[in-house]
């Protein structure tokens, strides 16, 4: 019987080991954070971001890429934010890590450009640190 009990007690510590977030658990990304997306070649960047409980909201921009453009995105309880926009047939996607800090994040980014004539997919690396002005 104690191998028993012993068995219950993992098993219902297996059960109750998984953690959701919560919204004291997230990482707060609101704000403005700037940087650089290597394409390969190099862009400045800038994202205004918003954010109520995981989803993450706001505007990214890519100078001589795009413009501010919507976009949206969700991050886990690992910290790597997932984003997606659509800047005409051009539809963009990354995940950044964010790091310890909480101040920088970096990450893939890449270009899916199936839809737009005589345009090329890309992929880099997109790099954010947070405004502190």
């Amino acid at each position: 019987m104690p191998c028993l009990r012993f068995v219950l007690f993992l098993a219902l510590l297996a059960g109750t080991s998984g953690c959701d977030l919560t919204a004291s658990d997230t990482p707060d990304l609101a704000g403005l954070w700037t940087g650089s997306a290597l394409l390969p070649n190099g862009f400045s960047a800038s994202a205004d971001l918003s954010q109520s409980g995981t989803t993450v909201g706001g505007t990214l921009r890519i100078s001589g890429v795009f413009n501010p453009t919507d976009f949206s995105g969700d991050i886990d309880d690992l910290g790597r934010l997932s984003w997606t926009l659509q800047s005409g047939c051009e539809r963009w996607s990354g995940i950044l890590s964010l790091d310890e800090s909480e101040d920088r994040m970096e990450g893939s980014i890449n270009l899916d450009a199936g839809s737009c004539p005589d345009t090329r997919g890309a992929s880099g690396t997109l790099r954010l640190e947070r405004s502190t002005g």
